[in-house]
C-alpha cells in the first residue's frame, strides 16, 4: 500500500487521532459504541409531493438544492411535520454551492471587500454571507426561533 505524501507533523496528528478513535472504542466495535437511538428524515425539494416518510426527527432542506434559490415545498413539508408532532425535532439546512452560474456575481462583495477576480477564498465568503439570510428567512415558515443546523450536509 503507498500512503499518500504527507508531512511527518501531520502524520503524527493522523496518528494520534486513530489511537484517540481506538481508545474510545475499547473492545467494542464501531456500530456497537453508536447504537442508533432515533430515526428521522431529510427531504427537500426532490420529494416535493410526496408524503413524509416516518421518523421522530426531520431535517427540512430550506434551499433548491443550491444557494439562492427556494424550496418550494417547504411550507406543506413544515405543516406535514408538525402535524407528525414533530414539533422542536424539525430542524432546515440550506445547500451552498460555489460562486458559480447566474448568481457568481453575489461573491463578488460583501463583509471581506471588493474581491479580485481571482481572489476565490474572497468570494466564497461574501456568497455564503449574502445566501444565508435568505434561507434563514425560506426556513421560518411561521414558526418562532431559527433552527439552522451549522455543517450539517445534504447528501441528495
Amino acid at each position: 500500500m503507498v500512503l499518500p505524501s504527507l508531512p511527518r507533523f501531520q502524520w503524527r496528528h493522523v496518528g494520534m487521532l486513530a489511537l484517540a478513535l481506538t481508545l474510545s472504542f475499547g473492545t467494542r466495535s464501531p456500530r456497537q459504541a453508536f447504537a442508533l437511538t432515533a430515526t428521522g428524515f431529510d427531504v427537500s425539494y426532490p420529494q416535493c409531493d410526496r408524503p413524509l416518510p416516518q421518523g421522530s426527527f426531520a431535517f427540512l432542506g430550506v434551499t433548491g438544492g443550491r444557494a439562492f434559490s427556494t424550496n418550494r415545498c417547504l411550507p406543506d413539508q413544515y405543516g406535514q411535520s408538525v402535524a407528525a408532532g414533530l414539533g422542536s425535532a424539525i430542524h432546515f439546512y440550506m445547500n451552498l454551492n460555489a460562486a458559480i452560474g447566474s448568481t457568481a456575481s453575489q461573491g463578488s462583495t460583501g463583509p471581506k471587500g471588493t474581491c479580485a477576480g481571482g481572489d476565490k477564498a474572497c468570494q466564497a465568503y461574501n456568497y455564503g454571507w449574502k445566501a444565508a439570510p435568505g434561507s434563514l428567512r425560506d426556513g421560518e415558515p411561521g414558526r418562532p426561533g431559527r433552527d439552522v443546523v451549522p455543517g450539517y450536509r445534504d447528501g441528495q
